[in-house]
């Protein structure tokens, strides 16, 4: 199942437990999605995900990819480079 036609949008997602998220889908994975929620990024396995639809709300999320990212990155040194 493929969501790159949902990818910047606002969504909600139904998962096991009868649990929504409502957050913006910011990737996409073989076996997880991620959204966004404004305030902190969700993975959430396709294994527990039951349906995830276009989500329109009065009060969307602000998300600005250039700004905001999921994870600090820190370069990681060859072997022969000195830490």
């Amino acid at each position: 199942m493929r969501f790159s036609e949902l990818i910047d949008e606002q969504v909600k997602a139904e998962i096991s437990g009868k649990n929504e998220i409502i957050g913006i889908l910011v990737d996409e994975g073989l076996d997880v999605i991620v959204l966004y929620n404004g305030y902190k990024y969700i993975y959430i396995p396709l294994l527990h995900l039951h349906s995830l639809e276009k989500y329109d709300d009065e009060n969307p999320i602000k998300y600005d990819y250039k700004t905001i990212k999921p994870m600090f990155i820190r370069k990681i040194p060859f072997p022969t480079e000195k830490y």
